[in-house]
């Protein structure tokens, strides 16, 4: 007795196949991060975790700190690094950055990979001698991992990097700041090249889905963020730091 057409039977190994193809595709590639990754201002929130007005009020802060010649601070989350050493990580995009003055090295990245759950502080030569290797677990361990280890992911950034201005000598930032920052009105040309960085931006993410995300966020996520932000100068890791998983 001949057996007859079974639909459900193709249909199922049709997606037997794409949830094979699915978990074979392979994870970010670290080094194309590391060449993808552009600052998006002091705060480069790629996972977009941190609500719009705590992710002003860290820039407000970090602009200032800056302006002082204290310290430049980069925060930075990650969705992942793609299964990469955090503590290599840091110290390669530290320097691709240039975090700090390039005359002071007075630099600091503080990084967030949420895949891998892991953090860094990385610190610039020029700050060695005050944030130590000790100082900054510290801050790690009382600041940044209780939160963390609570899910209050946000509260832990805003911990360690208040924290951190705090150790270099900007406490009292102003209040006030927070309120600085002006918006601007959409043009009709800015409409039209938003949309086609998306169009763009997607047709990455079918063939390359991390530098495509990268992209996406990089160039129309962090409008109004970075106003202030004209780049870092040029400082050099010294390799000192902490690190914590969580």
């Amino acid at each position: 007795m001949k057996a007859g057409f079974r639909p459900e039977i193709i249909l199922g190994c049709l997606a037997l196949m794409l949830l094979v193809a699915g978990c074979s595709h392979p994870g970010p590639d670290p080094e194309q991060m590391l060449r993808s990754l552009r600052p998006q201002g002091f705060v480069s929130d790629y996972a977009r975790i941190l609500p719009p007005g705590v992710r002003r009020d860290l820039e407000n802060r970090l602009m200032e700190l800056q302006e002082s010649q204290a310290a430049e601070i980069s925060v930075v989350v990650l969705p992942s690094i793609g299964g990469a050493d955090i503590n290599d990580f840091a110290s390669r995009l530290f320097e691709r950055w240039g975090i700090g003055r390039k005359s002071r090295d007075n630099g600091i990245l503080f990084l967030v990979a949420l895949r891998e759950r892991r953090v860094r502080i990385e610190v610039g030569y020029g700050l060695e001698a005050r944030v130590t290797d000790a100082v900054t677990g510290r801050i790690l361990d009382r600041h940044v991992m209780p939160r963390f280890r609570g899910d209050d992911l946000v509260g832990g950034i805003v911990n360690g990097t208040l924290a951190l201005v705090d150790l270099v000598g900007k406490a009292a930032a102003r209040p006030e700041a927070a309120g600085n920052v002006r918006g601007e009105a959409p043009s009709a040309t800015r409409v039209g090249w938003t949309i086609l960085i998306m169009l763009l931006a997607i047709g990455l993410l079918i063939r390359h889905p991390f530098l495509g995300y990268v992209l996406l966020t990089g160039m129309g996520g962090s409008g109004g963020f970075g106003g202030g932000f004209g780049g870092f100068g040029g400082g050099a890791s010294g390799g000192g730091g902490a690190s914590r998983g969580w």
